[in-house]
């Protein structure tokens, strides 16, 4: 299989790239440069991110299903026009409400991306019989991304020492480049899509059970990915230079990396069961390491390991989610695409409320989030499982 493995990565080169030139490896200055240089206060920040994801919510669900009708590769050619107008707005924009309008269009961007760029991988190899190779080949395409991400990470902060917005000029050129590539990749034709089947008649199994699914893999993410731009500025806030945040970003990358890499080494012997439950005790450890860490290394460490986790199971929880909840030949974008959904409600209402906490204390801001996260975890937990035992999907 690792042969096989190594030629779909020579065929998917194109795909790899452009998900690479999605990742926003310019985070920690944009945080910087949004407070120091533009003004914006902290409360502005969280409603920029709170409406930002709103509107992506709004968007979420027509994204799969534009995806489903009209093909994945004319709607990940739209999420990638939509960040690369958003990079422009960044460059040229000043004051609030232009830094709104980037993020809006960042976020819309990424609405029509995840659930099209999973089912797109998903398609191609379904039209071969050879979708049992989706987790290993996603996983393996995640941890490329994660270590290419290192590089790009510490370049593009680095970048800042020289001019605040060199580091946004380099995102845009990247962008551009992964325009090409998404323009290079061959269509998935969505061959494998019944266009008369609709979402719940995509589901196997219960849709309550579904739901309830989809929150339950998403909480933990949701809140993590929040508050990145809290997280650079507690980071600051803790005395870490603007220049090693490069490195904390990029340690995050590697982390991914190497997680995802063992991942793919032990999937088969990792069953669902046992990733929830080591994933609630991590969830704890990591929030109290965040909230108590003694100094701003620490705090880093703490920070790398927890947002590396976090992106390297996305992919086995996709194809835990696929498998335990999709028909052959339904919607896999549209269903992708409520999931997402789900996520980004999360979000947004994180953001706005986690806001004004944060300007008292980032430590008091993550400590609320870190407790609210490990309530709902074990509510939904139970919730879960008894649909689980009803459902047997």
């Amino acid at each position: 299989m690792s042969t096989k493995l190594e030629s779909l990565h020579k065929e998917f080169q194109y795909a790899f790239l452009f998900a690479l030139s999605q990742r926003r490896n310019f985070i920690p200055v944009f945080s910087i440069y949004i407070v120091q240089v533009l003004g914006i206060t902290i409360e502005e920040v969280g409603i920029i991110v709170g409406i930002s994801a709103i509107m992506s919510l709004i968007f979420e669900i027509p994204s799969g299903y534009f995806s489903d009708y009209f093909g994945h590769k004319p709607t990940l050619l739209l999420s990638k026009v939509l960040v690369v107008f958003s990079m422009i707005v960044f460059i040229f924009g000043k004051g609030f409400y232009a830094i709104l309008l980037g993020s809006i269009l960042q976020m819309l961007g990424f609405a029509f991306q995840p659930g099209s760029f999973q089912a797109y991988l998903h398609d191609i190899l379904e039209g071969r019989d050879e979708d049992y190779l989706f987790r290993g080949l996603y996983t393996q395409l995640q941890g490329r991304i994660a270590l290419w991400s290192v590089v790009l990470s510490i370049v593009l902060v680095l970048s800042a020492a020289i001019h605040i917005l060199i580091p946004f000029v380099l995102a845009l050129f990247i962008d551009l480049f992964g325009l090409f590539c998404v323009i290079k990749m061959p269509d998935s034709n969505n061959i494998y899509t019944d266009k008369t089947i609709g979402i719940v008649a995509s589901i196997r199994g219960s849709w309550i059970f579904v739901f309830f699914m989809m929150i339950f893999l998403s909480l933990a993410s949701s809140f993590s990915f929040a508050t990145n731009n809290f997280r650079t500025l507690y980071l600051e806030d803790m005395g870490i230079p603007i220049f090693l945040l490069g490195f904390v970003m990029g340690g995050s990358r590697l982390a991914w990396f190497v997680i995802s890499k063992l991942l793919h080494k032990y999937e088969k012997q990792l069953s669902f069961l046992v990733f929830m439950i080591f994933e609630f005790f991590f969830i704890i450890l990591s929030y109290f390491a965040i909230v108590y860490a003694p100094n701003a290394y620490f705090l880093s460490l703490a920070f790398i390991v927890q947002v590396g986790y976090l992106r390297a199971r996305s992919s086995v929880f996709t194809h835990f989610f696929l498998d335990m909840c999709f028909k052959k030949g339904g919607k896999k974008a549209s269903l992708l695409s409520v999931k997402q959904l789900v996520s980004t409600g999360v979000q947004s209402i994180i953001a706005f409320s986690v806001a004004d906490a944060m300007g008292v204390s980032f430590a008091g801001g993550f400590f609320s989030l870190g407790v609210s996260l490990v309530s709902l975890l074990i509510v939904f937990q139970i919730i879960f499982f008894v649909f689980w035992r009803k459902n047997k999907v």
